[in-house]
């Protein structure tokens, strides 16, 4: 009998959009990033992309494939694996610094090494972090940030309605069981409070790359779209006040370069290839992306809710 899975916000049946061997997500991290990835999914043969029909947000079943502390700490642990996303400087960073109020108490989940929570300590009331991994509790010492190495289930049975403002940023499409999450971020935050969540924007070219390791298990589990966030409130009691896509950032320039001319250049074959850079078409693109980056979607989407009174 076929296996019905559910949805894990709505936990309504959901709809199987494709089925992958094993073999795809071993041969996209060993090509790309040069990682064995055997171990962390060596009792799956076959993994499946699925929708939930409620809010059209996209994950990846079944559960067990989450990434575990032992693939992130494996996976990080050279300089070559590192992420764009692990920068001190991204977009969210700034928006969010300027829309909380000063006198805000702040919960970042999945805080890291606090680099957020860092740039905006002087100008709020109290700064706290989620985070169990003990590099990033330890960073989180060393800069006098108050760090909870729980997750944020657990630190909700003790902090009921507590915080101004909770953060869940490039987090949850690592999570697998979003409502229970979601749920939780909620139930932290006093009536009114503000709840930010950035994500990969999987209506940006991020999601139209196929075999982009990083957007697939172990280590991205769901794949949201600004759309999807904003069904969220359907589902949540929040009520979405503001919407954002980053703009193309200088920093991944050339990745969207590569991701363009692999997707549409390449496969015209040897000849249009030849005459795109002989011609030097590939430096004209260079020079348009530059001059037109802010109207082009970058890697990330940003939702803030308020949560309903």
């Amino acid at each position: 009998m076929k296996e019905i899975v559910l949805s894990p916000i709505s936990g309504l049946p959901a709809t199987l959009i494709e089925t992958y061997d094993k073999s795809k997500i071993l041969s996209c991290y060993k090509n790309e990033l040069n990682f064995d990835v055997a171990q962390f999914i060596d009792d799956i043969e076959q993994f499946h992309l699925f929708r939930c029909n409620e809010t059209g947000y996209k994950f990846y079943h079944p559960q067990s494939l989450v990434g575990s502390t032992k693939f992130y700490d494996d996976l990080y642990s050279n300089e070559q694996h590192q992420s764009w996303s692990y920068i001190d400087n991204r977009w969210e960073f700034e928006f969010l610094s300027q829309y909380l109020q000063e006198n805000d108490s702040i919960l970042d989940i999945g805080c890291g090494s606090g680099l957020f929570l860092e740039k905006i300590k002087h100008k709020f009331k109290s700064v706290n972090g989620i985070e169990t991994n003990p590099y990033g509790l330890k960073a989180l010492q060393e800069k006098g940030i108050q760090g909870f190495n729980e997750s944020i289930e657990e630190h909700a049975l003790n902090h009921e309605e507590q915080y101004d403002c909770v953060t869940t940023l490039q987090v949850l499409e690592h999570v697998y069981d979003v409502k229970t999450f979601l749920a939780a971020s909620v139930k932290v935050l006093k009536p009114g409070g503000i709840l930010a969540i950035a994500v990969p924007n999987d209506d940006s070219f991020v999601g139209r790359q196929d075999n982009l390791p990083l957007n697939m298990p172990p280590h991205h589990v769901s794949l949201w779209t600004p759309k999807n966030l904003w069904k969220l409130q359907e589902h949540f009691p929040i009520s979405c006040i503001y919407s954002a896509n980053e703009p193309l950032q200088e920093n991944i320039m050339n990745w969207y370069q590569a991701y363009f001319e692999k997707s549409y250049i390449a496969p015209k074959g040897k000849v249009t290839n030849w005459l795109y850079y002989k011609l030097g078409f590939h430096k004209i693109f260079q020079t348009f992306l530059s001059e037109n980056r802010m109207g082009i979607s970058g890697h990330t989407t940003l939702a803030i809710f308020q949560k309903n009174d």
